[in-house]
């Protein structure tokens, strides 16, 4: 088997373990080497909510030069194989190839914080233009957010056509 490149990855939303995008099941599905899991991780910034997903306005986005000020996005660190990134351009509705045309997600480097340091990884926060209007996730910790917000009872917000990005498995 050849090898393949691997790079680490950021994942703060449904594509963490469990969620509706597992990045696992993804790559699993489309012939891919599994993730190997590397940790939690944590980046500045602050998270909203879509409804059905969750996405995350980086610091630098916002204009908050401290971490302290714009609170931190927790969420997990990968090492993947580089043929799985298109995959999750695609989840995230993504064109790589034309990086300058809008979408919802946009895909990024950012230094993010492990337990044991930090650790350069592609990341997909969201353009701020897509997050106008939407509510804050208190905590930085999607999977921790909508398990309260189901166990209340609370159904995701129905989004309006265009709002999303290209989902392929996103409800």
């Amino acid at each position: 088997m050849p090898e393949h490149t691997l790079v680490d990855l950021f994942v703060y939303g449904t594509l963490r373990e469990g969620e509706c995008n597992d990045l696992a099941v993804a790559a699993a599905t489309h012939s891919l080497p599994a993730p190997i899991a590397l940790g939690r991780g944590a980046l500045p910034g602050t998270l909203v909510d879509f409804g059905a997903w969750p996405g995350m306005l980086a610091a630098q986005d916002v204009g908050v030069s401290s971490a302290a000020a714009a609170g931190m996005v927790r969420g997990e660190v990968y090492r993947i194989d580089v043929r799985l990134l298109p995959v999750v351009d695609a989840i995230e509705g993504y064109d790589a190839s034309a990086p300058q045309r809008p979408s919802c997600f946009v895909r990024r480097v950012a230094a993010v914080a492990v337990v044991d340091g930090v650790r350069p990884c592609q990341f997909y926060p969201v353009d701020p233009a897509f997050a106008v209007g939407k509510p804050p996730i208190a905590g930085g910790d999607w999977v921790a957010y909508r398990r309260a917000r189901d166990s209340q009872g609370m159904a995701a917000r129905t989004l309006p056509d265009g709002a999303s990005p290209s989902q392929t498995r996103r409800p």
